[in-house]
């Protein structure tokens, strides 16, 4: 290891004489640390990292062990070599490409960025009125195509008639969780979201992290020094209005469904290790809570989640089905206009890239007993159906391999037939209609 004298930009100071002429004062010989052994899964880090892509997106990828909070991939897209700017002497044409470059590749925007959650949040809606005896199973509601408040008018992403809770959750239906939104109150809504680990860090990192907002009356009364108003709660309940969140949280909270209301820690690292094998410290799964739900409540929302992918009419039922397992999951759209401006415009991927909203996607597999949780966030991909194909890929990889340990053969699958657009406009093998 050599120590060199370098300039407040990190350049190595020159000198006249030429013995300093590298500014080396001292050198050390090179001696081992310790190993780090992460959670990280190479193959489905390079699966997610292809498929995003293949399909043009910026945005996040990532996959956790929902039975202990695992780390199996953290993607980000666009990304960057860190080996070029790890070093004391950074070369200043490559930082400034990275530090200026619009799509932000320097961001973690897995636990650094908070996006609304849209729809995907409905989810944790329902599961607040199912557990106050507000929703049942089989109770529904006409939805045509809007509900007001008051003044405050909210759209659906279409108008779907009689409504009950499963078919709400399948088609992602507006009218009938502002509903909900409206019984329960906003203060309950975000009692239910923070049970799930919204509007705090989750720990994965000790710092960097985003904890997102969960709003109710007190936190607007102090923020903003204004009264929480009821048409607002109507926002609130589909993922809108002040509702920001974490990709992290996200898949962590989907993760608490699939087991139930067990809510591990996510982590990377699994052990750490002395150049002779001694382990330095050794991480296990950490539970942080457990929420205690009637087992109808569980059982009705993830037959709603299930019909997402796998029922017609559910809203990626075509780009999210998968012949290898059976993914269960919800599609969201994040927005970047106002709701009200972007009704206006029929095609969204008509708008200028930066001006159409993110789509996510976030499920697990298998349906019983599930072994994997993963989110995808597509930037600017304007529909929720759009990265439902991402997280397919992963799962499916994740399947394939875990069938090759077990000496299964990996199932081809058929040539994809459905077709939809991606952020460019190219026709692309994904996509349907999506609130």
């Amino acid at each position: 290891m050599g120590y060199v004298e370098v300039d407040a930009r990190g350049r190595r100071r020159r000198s006249e004489n030429s013995d300093k002429i590298l500014g080396y004062f001292s050198r050390t010989e090179p001696s081992p640390g310790d190993s780090l052994y992460l959670t990280i899964d190479i193959d489905l880090s390079q699966t997610a990292n292809q498929s995003m892509k293949s399909h043009e997106f910026n945005g996040t990828v990532i996959a956790l062990d929902p039975r202990t909070g695992e780390i199996l991939a953290m993607v980000n897209q666009p990304s960057y070599d860190p080996g070029k700017i790890s070093g004391r002497e950074v070369d200043p044409v490559i930082w400034s490409r990275l530090q200026n470059n619009h799509d932000r590749p320097m961001r973690n925007r897995a636990i650094q960025d908070i996006y609304m959650p849209g729809s995907t949040f409905k989810t944790i809606v329902g599961i607040a009125a199912l557990g106050e005896g507000i929703a049942k199973k089989n109770k529904g509601m006409e939805c045509h195509g809007f509900i007001k408040n008051g003044t405050h008018k909210l759209n659906c992403w279409k108008t779907h008639g009689w409504t009950d809770f499963i078919k709400a959750i399948r088609e992602s239906c507006n009218v009938y969780f502002s509903q909900l939104g409206a019984e329960l109150g906003i203060d309950t809504i975000a009692r239910y979201a923070r049970l799930f680990g919204f509007g705090s860090p989750t720990g994965v990192l000790p710092s960097g992290e985003q904890k997102g907002v969960i709003p109710d009356s007190e936190w607007k009364q102090k923020t903003l020094k204004q009264e929480w108003m009821p048409g607002e709660t109507l926002s609130a309940a589909i993922g809108q209005g002040y509702v920001t969140i974490t990709p992290i949280q996200l898949v962590n909270a989907y993760a608490t469904i699939a087991t139930e209301g067990v809510r591990y820690k996510p982590f990377l690292i699994r052990r750490i290790e002395k150049p002779n094998g001694e382990v330095v410290k050794e991480f296990k799964p950490e539970k942080q809570s457990e929420i205690k739900l009637d087992p109808d409540v569980w059982k009705t929302v993830k037959e709603g989640l299930f019909q997402v992918v796998n029922q017609p009419g559910g809203t990626a039922s075509v780009s999210g089905r998968s012949k290898k397992t059976i993914i269960s999951g919800k599609t969201g759209t994040a927005q970047v206009r106002g709701f009200s401006d972007i009704s206006k415009i029929k095609n969204c991927m008509a708008l200028p890239v930066q001006q159409r909203h993110h789509g996510w996607f976030v499920g697990y597999a298998p349906r019983e007993n599930p072994e994997i949780a993963v989110v995808a966030l597509a930037e600017n991909s304007c529909h929720g159906s759009s990265a439902a194909p991402i997280v397919r890929d992963v799962i499916e990889a994740y399947f394939d391999k875990v069938n090759l340990e077990k000496g299964i053969p990996v199932q081809e699958e058929s040539s994809k037939t459905t077709t939809g657009t991606n952020k460019k406009g190219y026709q692309m093998p994904f996509q349907e209609m999506d609130e």
